[in-house]
């Protein structure tokens, strides 16, 4: 049985007891830090909760408690769907349908049902590992990098549009701008790389010193991270804006909160930060993995932040107070990949090539 105690320590203790209890098919309403107060549903939490509530957990009759700020984990549905190809490299969700993307290091780009797992469209995009893979806000448009130095461009339903040689070396990160308009990629050759759909205009950014591994719209600007550990933030026009430093180690990938200026970096160096494009410093540092951080992803509601890695594990945090909230280790392979669908379902891919 799992008390509630006034010990801040024993509380964090309590806290991750439910979280093992309840597993991932559940959520979680946490409270004044000197108590716990779960309620265990299926999908959601009840919206007519009172703020004054007295339940039983777990057995367990609790006193009336006065919830503040309450934090809710997202709705993280396990299901387990096991690719055909290699190790997957790269994962995304359409924002506008039920249906997530994939792609692996063999090129194959995959479009499944949500909801059953089942394979809709399949094809074999590129004849090398495909590192990257973005979908436009409508689901009309995506891109994908490849490691031969390709972007490709294709419809919804996976019919080749274009294929732009875009890089010497390979192309290791490809983002859609949110208006559909700009198309951003960057490579082995250290440059970054707008190009206008509408006019078919290329801006190249030149500005770190090895390659660069990703690349993110955030708030009309692009932001790219760099083997070289800096960030840089440019306009659309290709004017750098600002170079942001505080990772030790290389930056592995970068992800924009929809409807702010904040995004999210993370590193071999083993920590996630949080900037803003408007600010020098980071806003937070996150650490909890062990060894290099793979991948980062905003959720929908910009409530949570989520970041995988080679330890296997995945982790919820607080997107205001950058506290962990959840640890999911669900593979048994290093995560290269992790997305928040429309509903906030957490959705990781990895070396085992279990998504």
């Amino acid at each position: 049985m799992i008390e509630s105690k006034t010990n801040d320590g024993e509380t964090r203790k309590g806290m991750k007891a439910i979280l093992s209890a309840i597993g991932v098919n559940n959520r979680l309403l946490l409270c004044r830090p000197s108590y716990i107060y779960a309620l265990v549903h299926h999908h959601c939490v009840s919206d007519s909760v009172s703020t004054n509530v007295t339940e039983s957990m777990f057995g367990l009759d609790l006193p009336k408690l006065e919830l503040v700020n309450p934090v809710v984990l997202p709705n993280l549905e396990h299901m387990a769907v096991e690719a055909s190809g290699g190790p997957i490299s790269s994962v995304a969700a359409f924002k506008s349908e039920d249906k997530l993307l994939f792609a692996d290091t063999k090129g194959n780009l995959s479009v499944i049902d949500r909801e059953t797992g089942a394979v809709l469209q399949s094809v074999k995009a590129h004849k090398r590992a495909i590192t990257a893979i973005d979908v436009r806000d409508d689901g009309r448009l995506i891109a994908t990098a490849c490691q031969n130095g390709e972007v490709s461009l294709w419809t919804g339903e996976l019919h080749l549009v274009q294929v732009l040689q875009a890089h010497k070396g390979g192309t290791n990160d490809v983002a859609i701008s949110r208006c559909g308009q700009f198309l951003a990629s960057g490579g082995d050759d250290k440059i970054g790389r707008i190009q206008n759909l509408e006019t078919g205009e290329v801006v190249l950014l030149r500005g770190h010193l090895r390659w660069i591994n990703s690349v993110a719209w955030v708030d009309g600007r692009l932001v790219t991270g760099s083997e070289d550990g800096t960030i840089c933030v440019w306009t659309e026009k290709g004017a750098l804006v600002r170079n942001l430093i505080g990772h030790i180690g290389a930056i592995t990938a970068l992800n924009g909160a929809d409807f702010s200026d904040n995004f999210i970096s993370v590193s071999k160096d083993g920590s996630a930060r949080v900037w803003s494009i408007h600010c020098d410093t980071a806003l937070g540092v996150l650490r909890g993995h062990e060894g290099a951080v793979q991948a980062c992803a905003y959720d929908p509601t910009g409530e949570h932040i989520a970041t995988a890695g080679v330890d296997r594990a995945a982790i919820v945090w607080s997107a205001h107070d950058f506290s962990e909230v959840g640890r999911f280790p669900a593979h048994s392979a290093p995560l290269n990949a992790i997305c928040w669908t429309k509903d906030c379902s957490l959705v990781t891919g990895g070396g085992d090539r279990i998504l």
